[in-house]
């Protein structure tokens, strides 16, 4: 089934308008898969490779405002690099480095019971 869709009056950049559309999808599937790339690739039809080259390239932030719910202080932070890899830092000083979000929770959950 096709979906009814309508044409501007005034046209549409399709290139941008598709983009955009990838990347919600993108964002969706990393939400639903909470950051995992390979499962988010796997909902969305494409090679791990290719996911994770979409979303450096389109800059998405996958880590959004994560804190981890045990840490009250808010001394352990999880951040996004530009590029696909997470740090867990520690009152601001980096402890550790991930390329995925699963793995950066698990050292940090680790980190906090030392």
């Amino acid at each position: 089934m096709t979906p009814h869709v309508e044409l501007p009056e005034r046209g549409l950049n399709l290139n941008e308008t598709l983009d955009a559309i990838e990347t919600i999808y993108i964002e969706k599937a990393l939400e639903k898969t909470e950051g995992n790339i390979t499962k988010a690739a796997q909902l969305l039809g494409l090679q791990r490779t290719t996911l994770r080259a979409k979303i450096t390239s389109r800059g998405v932030n996958y880590v959004g405002d994560l804190q981890p719910a045990t840490d009250p202080l808010g001394e352990f932070t999880i951040e996004k690099s530009s590029g696909a890899r997470f740090f867990i830092k520690y009152k601001g000083e980096i402890i550790s480095s991930n390329y995925s979000l699963r793995a950066a929770n698990k050292a940090l959950r680790k980190k906090m019971r030392e």
